[in-house]
């Protein structure tokens, strides 16, 4: 018996992925980090993650009220390659 694989969303695009398949972050002290744990969470696909810096920050500002950053491609690329939390 196949286990049930839990479907997220992208912030972006709107299109369903597998969990798995996605970026996973997370606001934390009005700050934005890669996130692994329980809790609200935004999720980003492969080909929104190459998307351009105006249309990530919109969509990242729809999904979190409380983020005060600029959210860029090269910051979105830190945080998932540098491991920075």
């Amino acid at each position: 018996m196949d286990k049930h694989k839990p479907i997220r969303m992208c912030v972006v695009c709107k299109n369903r992925f597998f969990q798995e398949e996605l970026y996973r972050f997370k606001v934390f002290k009005e700050e934005l980090c890669q996130n692994s744990s329980f809790g609200r969470s935004i999720y980003l696909c492969d080909k929104c993650f190459e998307s351009e810096d105006k249309i990530l920050q919109r969509a990242f500002l729809k999904a979190c009220k409380k983020l005060n950053t600029k959210i860029t491609q090269q910051k979105l690329k830190e945080i998932v390659f540098n491991g920075k939390n």
